[in-house]
């Protein structure tokens, strides 16, 4: 583990974050745009009428500093009244010109018997069934990149990662969609990019895909329109430095977190229908 973080969130517009990028300059993303569907955000407007162009401008961008044997997982899911919103995004994704290699069902809750594991948040309708599920798509530019990532992490398509649910978040602008740490963690072990790599997540939010990123030696990099989540993004960030600073007999102290973060939270309330970054 290396004694300084070197990853950072960066109060900036994905587009024009992306723009200032190198071409072929990034060897992994991971990432989980909004979904346009009214979710109250700091800064974000997340009911825009040109949200497919928007999305397909991003997806270009991401295709252009993304090395040619470069690795985008993309997590993207739907909500009850709106299921196929994935399909949507993933067609502008194609459209930049990108192939789904693997396309990875993210389990967030799962029923064996009468025994529930993981959370998902109930819906309260006699139409619907409770969503569980949402998509993680595995694109490259050729359809032909090798996985290189140890066992067990190449060993199906389907990944159960549950989320921690929580009323409130302690510390932090709330932030109304949060995947757990250990999704991003596995998409790069994943993808077997060496350490030192450049990873980067054009909708940072909270900064979960960064803490990954130093706990797997990466070099990580976020966007952010919102300044709020930005500066919780890079406190995580710090955090983590002073917390791998503290050792008492050759151990860390015990309030120190495991991942060198506040654990990754779902709010629950009534209007959060999904979960993800």
């Amino acid at each position: 583990t290396r004694e300084q973080v070197i990853s950072k969130a960066v109060c900036i517009d994905c587009v024009a974050g992306l723009d200032s990028l190198p071409e072929r300059s990034v060897a992994c993303v991971v990432t989980s745009p909004p979904y346009n569907i009214g979710i109250k955000y700091g800064t974000h407007d997340d009911n825009r009428d040109d949200y497919l162009e928007w999305m397909q401008s991003v997806f270009v961008g991401i295709k252009r500093v993304l090395a040619d044997d470069g690795q985008f997982f993309l997590q993207v899911g739907g909500i009850p009244t709106n299921p196929l919103i994935y399909e949507r995004v993933m067609r502008q994704a194609l459209a930049a010109g990108f192939v789904v290699q693997n396309a990875i069902v993210w389990a967030k809750s799962i029923a064996i018997n009468d025994v529930t594991y993981g959370h998902f948040k109930p819906v309260n309708s006699n139409r619907f069934e409770n969503n569980t599920h949402e998509h993680i798509f595995h694109l490259t530019k050729t359809g032909m990149v090798p996985l290189k990532g140890p066992s067990p992490f190449l060993e199906d398509t389907l990944w159960f990662i549950p989320y921690v649910t929580a009323n409130k978040i302690k510390e932090s602008p709330k932030h109304p969609a949060v995947f757990p740490i250990a999704l991003p963690e596995r998409c790069i072990q994943s993808s077997g990019v060496p350490k030192g790599s450049l990873v980067i997540d054009p909708f940072v939010g909270s900064g979960t895909t960064l803490v990954a990123c130093e706990k797997l030696g990466m070099t990580g990099l976020g966007f952010d329109i919102d300044n709020a989540y930005v500066e919780y993004a890079n406190r995580r960030l710090e955090r983590l430095n002073r917390e791998r600073s503290i050792e008492v007999d050759g151990e860390r102290t015990e309030e120190a977190a495991e991942d060198g973060s506040q654990p990754d939270i779902q709010e629950d309330t009534e209007s959060q229908l999904r979960v993800s970054k």
